[in-house]
């Protein structure tokens, strides 16, 4: 589905944003940020990319 290899494509980016550093300002490098920067719901982090979350 192309939604979900866009959100997926956003999760990934931002998980390069936070590994990579600096961490924006007011965000931690922690799942709630990643979620924050993707723009994708943690309940959907963990429902439909749980290969992601580990």
């Amino acid at each position: 589905m192309k939604h979900d290899h866009e959100a997926e494509a956003r999760i990934r980016a931002a998980m390069r944003q936070l590994l990579a550093g600096p961490v924006p300002d007011g965000l931690k490098c922690d799942v709630k940020s990643l979620c924050t920067l993707a723009g994708v719901p943690r309940a959907t982090l963990y429902r439909t990319y749980p290969h992601l979350k580990a």
